[in-house]
């Protein structure tokens, strides 16, 4: 059991301003004290990965404890955890998904020209196999669990479209 203060949500999370649906926490409400029966998933230093209606649900009734389990992960590693535990399910859309799996790029990007460097300079080595490829792009969509294109029109919504918008693909109004 763990203080319901100690728990703080993912910084990508927080960044993208994500928030339990109402209906979430209405369905969740009906279960009474159930809900709480499931723990929440949360690294070390508190951040949560899996539980954030259970999460909320509890601060509104004002519980001071919840079960959890912990682990021991990096921020990419929750990232990714996260993202894992929302696929296609009630938890988060393919946009929101999209969103968080974004601030997984930078990471990769610098491991990709890591490994571009890395094969350049051994390229005259002929039995030193090639540098290991990755595509930062499938990478990105697989871990949100979306197509390459839906990745894109993510992105093109994320840099291009009216707020008004972003909200309605992030409630899941609209589909991207």
């Amino acid at each position: 059991f763990l203080s319901v203060d100690q728990h703080r949500a993912h910084p990508s999370y927080e960044r993208h301003q994500i928030s339990v649906s109402v209906a979430q926490l209405s369905a969740l409400a009906e279960l009474g004290n159930m809900a709480f029966k499931q723990p929440i998933i949360v690294t070390k230093t508190g951040t949560v990965i899996d539980g954030y209606a259970r999460l909320e649900l509890a601060r509104r009734k004002g519980r001071k404890f919840l079960l959890c389990l912990e682990y021991e992960l990096n921020d990419e590693q929750s990232l990714r955890w996260l993202i894992l535990t929302h696929r296609p399910s009630k938890g988060l859309n393919g946009y929101c998904r999209t969103l968080l799996a974004l601030d997984i790029e930078p990471s990769l990007r610098s491991r990709s020209r890591t490994n571009q460097q890395v094969g350049g300079l051994k390229k005259g080595d002929s039995d030193l196999t090639e540098a290991q490829k990755l595509d930062v792009r499938n990478e990105i969509a697989a871990v949100a669990g979306v197509s390459t294109g839906n990745l894109t029109k993510g992105k093109q919504v994320i840099t291009y479209a009216d707020p008004i918008i972003k909200e309605a693909a992030k409630s899941g109004e609209i589909l991207v």
